[in-house]
């Protein structure tokens, strides 16, 4: 009996030591969800500063171009190019880089 009862206390030693796989489980299944949970909100997050960024961006182009244009109409060399050409806009004319006037606009 002695032999016997030995046993049964390391048998339930044994058990007491680690983990069951049912603890275990529930922990990864605990990680999993907070895991998931952080990456939804992290890509919500990026995704609305990209938005924000490109919106602020979006307004700075619209007003230089719109500062350019003043700057063209009131006869200043803004420097701005037309798009597919040497030509620079220079008081309401198209005007090459080298300083001839290529066609009124």
């Amino acid at each position: 009996m002695a032999l016997r009862s030995d046993h049964s206390t390391h048998a339930a030693d044994r058990r007491r030591a680690g983990f069951s796989t049912v603890e275990m489980l529930v922990v990864m299944v605990i990680l999993a969800i907070l895991c998931t949970i952080g990456s939804v909100a992290y890509t919500t997050c990026m995704t609305k500063i990209k938005n924000d960024l490109s919106a602020r961006q979006k307004g700075n182009i619209i007003k230089h171009i719109d500062t350019a244009v003043d700057l063209i109409s009131k006869g200043v060399d803004s420097g701005l190019t037309v798009p597919g050409t040497n030509m620079r806009g220079v008081s309401g004319k198209l005007e090459s880089q080298h300083g001839r006037y290529a066609q009124s606009v």
